[in-house]
């Protein structure tokens, strides 16, 4: 029994326990980049197909003309789920439209790729706020 209390945690921080326990962390909220440069809601899509990620924020020192074109978009657009927090969708990025997912790492981690041709691929880390 003691063994069984010990390995439960690894068990769910490995990614081994019921989906169901893991599909318990939700994206939906308010996120900051690793670096607290930007700043995005996750939601639902107005669709109601998929979720987006919408920039709301810009630090001072990151403000450029295309990134302000950007704030108050989707970045991430139209994302379903492919398994326990993961989903793929579109990724905006730089004006370009690429293929990419979003993971949830922990409750209060995620990541968002996206990759052009399978070959230039950025990876954003961002933490719940």
């Amino acid at each position: 029994m003691r063994f069984a209390r010990f390995l439960a945690p690894i068990a769910v921080f490995l990614g081994l326990a019921a989906p169901a326990m893991a599909q318990a962390i939700s994206p939906i909220g308010n996120w900051q980049s690793a670096k607290g440069d930007a700043r995005f809601v996750v939601d639902q899509c107005e669709s109601g197909r998929g979720l987006c990620a919408t920039l709301v924020w810009l630090r001072e020192d990151v403000r450029n003309p295309a990134r302000l074109a950007s704030v108050g978009t989707h970045v991430v657009e139209g994302a379903q789920a492919t398994g326990p927090n993961r989903w793929r969708g579109t990724v905006n990025y730089a004006g370009h439209t690429l293929s990419g997912s979003v993971t949830l790492v922990s409750p209060n981690e995620m990541r968002v790729s996206g990759c052009m041709l399978l070959i230039f691929c950025e990876t954003m880390e961002l933490v719940r706020m």
